[in-house]
C-alpha cells in the first residue's frame, strides 16, 4: 500500500483502475489508500475507458458499503465527487458501453447508496437490448438485481423494460446455461421483488435451482427459497423437493439463523401446511370457514423438523424478527412444535423490549394458534407488560391479533393490557379510522374482551356503533362472533344490536358453519327481549327450547391476516 501511495501521481488510468479494484477484491479497505486513489481518479478520468469507469466505481461501492464505516466528511465528500464525474463520463460515452461495464456501475451505485442522477437506469433497456447477447450470466443477473434495488417494478415501465429483455435473454439460452447458484439466487430474488416473470421464466429458475441444487451454498438456498415464496410460486414440486434435501442435510450444521427463519416463512408464505390436527378452543379460521391456498407434500413433516432441530441449536443467536418469523411460520404450517417454541420464549423474552410491535404481536398470536402459551407464562407475562407500555406503538392488526392471544389461550395476568388497549381501540373505532373500522377487527376485539371476560363497557358501546355502521360488510362469521361476544360479555339490552345483526343473518342466508349458526342461537337465547330471538329463529325454522347464559365450548373468530 505504502509503494502504492508513493508512485500514485505517475499512475495512469488502467494502473489506477486496476490498483484500486484488486485493493476492493481483497476486501483491503485502508481509508487513506482509498480516498487518495478517488481524488486521483477524478482529475484522470479523460484517460478512462469504459472498463476503467466501471472498476473504479465499483471498487468505491466496494468500500463504502463494505469497508469501514466511512465517517469523515472529507472523505465522503472525495467518493462522492468520484462517483459523480464517473457517472457523468458514463453517460457521455453511453454508446460504448458493453454490459458489463454498465451493470457494474449500476452494482456500484446500489450498494454505495449513491444519489446519482437515474439517467443510468433509465438508458439501461435501451443499451442492453443492443449488447445483452454478448453479456455474461453474472451481468444478466446484476442487471435485474440492481433494477430492483432502485425500486424497478411493475409500477416502473424502465425497469419492467429491463427485465423484459434479461428475461428473453435468459430463456433464449435456457437453464443449462444459468450455472452459477449466486446468478439463480440473485435473479429469482430479483425477479421476484419486482414482481415480474412469465411462468416460463420461473420454470427455468427452478428447473437451474434444482440442477444446481447440491451446489448452493446456504444462502443461495435460502434466498432462492424466499424468491419462490414472495412471487407465490409453489407449483414447482422438484424444485421444493431439492431444497428440502439440502434442508435436511444441512439445518443442524449448516443453515445460519437468517437461513433458517426465511426458510420456515417461505414455506408457510407459499401456503404448505400439515395435515389438520386435533384443534382446541379458541381455534382461529379462515374468514367465512374457506381456507385457501392449502397444500400438503410428503416432505413437509420431515422439512420442518430438521428446521426445527437447526433453529433450537441456535436459537439464542436469532434477532427479534427470526424468533417472530419462525414462531410465525409454523403456527401457520400447523406445525404444534413444544420444544421448539419453549426455545423461542426463552430466547425472546430477555430481549422484547427491541421487538417490532408486529413481531410482538406475530409472536403471541403464534403461541396461542399452536396451544403452546401453556409452559410459556413468563413470555406472556413479558408481552403483557410490554405492550401495556407500548400500546400506543401498536398498529390495528398488532392489537387485535395480541388479544385474541392472550384471550385464546387463557394466557394469565393478561388483565392490565386489556384494559390499557379498551381506550385506545374506544378511540380508533370513534374516529371512523378505515383500518380499526373493519368486520374483522371489531368481531376480533369483541370476541377477545369477552372470552377473556374484562369489563369495558365504553369500548363496547364504540365497537357497538362501529358494527351498525359497517353491517352490511359484515360475513357470517362476524356476525356470529359479535353477537357471541356482546352476549356472553353481559351486553344483551341492545335491541338495535341485534335487531341489525338479525337483518344481516337474513340476507347472508344459509352460508353459516354449524359452529356460526350454534353461536348465534346461543346469543339470541340469552337476550332480555326473547321476542327477538322468537322472530329469528321462527323465520328460520329454528325452535328454542331454554334460555340458557353458560358460554358455548368454542368460538372462532375472523381471518388470520397476521
Amino acid at each position: 500500500m505504502a509503494c502504492s501511495l508513493r508512485a500514485l501521481d505517475g499512475f495512469n488510468a488502467q494502473n489506477l483502475s486496476n490498483t484500486i479494484w484488486a485493493y476492493a477484491r481483497s476486501e483491503f479497505y485502508a481509508p487513506n489508500m482509498f480516498a487518495s486513489f478517488a481524488a486521483r481518479t477524478a482529475s484522470k478520468l479523460h484517460e478512462f475507458n469504459c472498463q476503467n469507469l466501471s472498476n473504479t466505481a465499483w471498487a468505491i461501492g466496494r468500500r463504502v458499503s463494505e469497508g469501514p464505516e466511512v465517517r469523515h466528511p472529507a472523505e465522503k465528500a472525495v467518493y462522492h465527487r468520484a462517483l459523480t464525474l464517473i457517472v457523468q463520463e458514463a453517460h457521455r460515452r453511453l454508446d460504448e458501453m458493453e454490459a458489463q461495464n454498465l451493470v457494474s456501475l449500476g452494482y456500484a451505485i446500489v450498494i454505495s447508496n449513491f444519489e446519482a442522477p437515474d439517467f443510468l437506469f433509465r438508458a439501461l433497456p435501451e443499451r442492453l437490448a443492443k449488447v445483452c447477447g454478448r453479456a455474461n450470466a453474472q451481468d444478466l443477473s446484476n442487471a435485474v438485481w440492481a433494477t430492483a434495488k432502485v425500486g424497478g417494478g411493475q409500477s416502473d415501465t424502465t425497469g419492467a423494460r429491463t427485465f423484459f429483455i434479461v428475461e428473453e435473454e435468459v430463456l433464449r439460452r435456457g437453464a443449462a446455461r444459468l450455472e452459477n447458484p449466486q446468478n439463480i439466487s440473485n435473479t429469482a430474488w430479483a425477479f421476484a421483488k419486482a414482481g415480474q416473470g412469465s411462468d416460463g421464466m420461473w420454470a427455468l429458475l427452478a428447473d437451474a435451482a434444482t440442477r444446481r441444487m447440491s451446489q448452493f451454498k446456504a444462502q443461495n438456498c435460502s434466498n432462492t427459497l424466499y424468491a419462490f415464496a414472495v412471487a407465490q410460486r409453489k407449483d414447482h414440486h422438484a424444485f421444493f423437493e431439492s431444497v428440502s434435501r439440502e434442508i435436511l442435510q444441512r439445518a443442524e450444521t449448516d443453515l445460519g439463523s437468517q437461513d433458517l427463519a426465511n426458510m420456515s416463512w417461505a414455506l408457510a408464505t407459499l401456503g404448505f401446511v400439515m395435515p389438520e390436527e386435533d384443534g382446541g378452543r379458541g381455534t382461529l379460521q379462515k374468514r367465512g370457514g374457506v381456507t385457501q391456498n392449502v397444500t400438503t407434500a410428503p416432505w413437509l413433516g420431515p422439512t420442518l423438523d430438521a428446521l426445527s432441530r437447526g433453529a433450537q441449536r441456535s436459537c439464542r443467536k436469532f434477532n427479534p424478527q427470526h424468533l417472530a418469523n419462525t414462531a410465525w411460520a409454523y403456527a401457520k404450517l400447523n406445525r404444534r412444535d413444544s420444544q421448539l417454541m419453549e426455545h423461542i420464549a426463552r430466547a425472546a423474552e430477555p430481549i422484547l423490549d427491541s421487538f417490532k410491535p408486529q413481531e410482538i404481536s406475530n409472536m403471541t398470536y403464534a403461541f396461542a394458534k399452536t396451544q403452546s402459551a401453556r409452559g410459556s407464562e413468563f413470555l406472556f407475562a413479558s408481552i403483557a407488560k410490554q405492550v401495556t407500555r407500548r400500546v400506543e406503538e401498536f398498529g390495528p392488526q398488532d392489537v387485535s391479533n395480541t388479544l385474541w392471544a392472550f384471550a385464546a389461550s387463557d394466557a394469565p395476568l393478561g388483565t392490565d393490557l386489556f384494559v390499557a388497549c379498551a381506550p385506545i381501540v374506544a378511540r380508533n373505532m370513534r374516529n371512523q379510522k378505515m383500518d380499526w373500522r373493519t368486520p374483522q377487527r371489531v368481531a376480533t376485539v369483541a370476541w377477545s374482551y369477552a372470552r377473556a371476560a374484562v369489563y369495558a363497557p365504553d369500548l363496547f358501546q364504540a365497537l357497538a356503533d362501529a358494527a351498525l355502521a359497517i353491517l352490511d360488510d359484515f360475513l357470517a362469521v362476524d356476525v356470529s362472533n359479535v353477537a357471541w361476544a356482546f352476549a356472553a360479555a353481559g351486553e344483551t339490552d341492545r335491541s338495535d344490536l341485534y335487531e341489525a345483526l338479525f337483518e344481516r343473518a337474513r340476507v347472508l342466508g344459509a352460508v353459516f358453519a354449524p359452529q356460526e349458526l350454534a353461536n348465534v342461537v346461543w346469543s339470541y337465547a340469552g337476550l332480555d327481549d326473547p321476542e327477538a330471538c322468537r322472530r329469528m329463529w321462527c323465520s328460520r325454522g329454528v325452535r328454542i327450547h331454554s334460555k340458557s347464559k353458560k358460554r358455548p365450548p368454542t368460538s372462532t373468530i375472523p381471518g388470520d391476516d397476521s
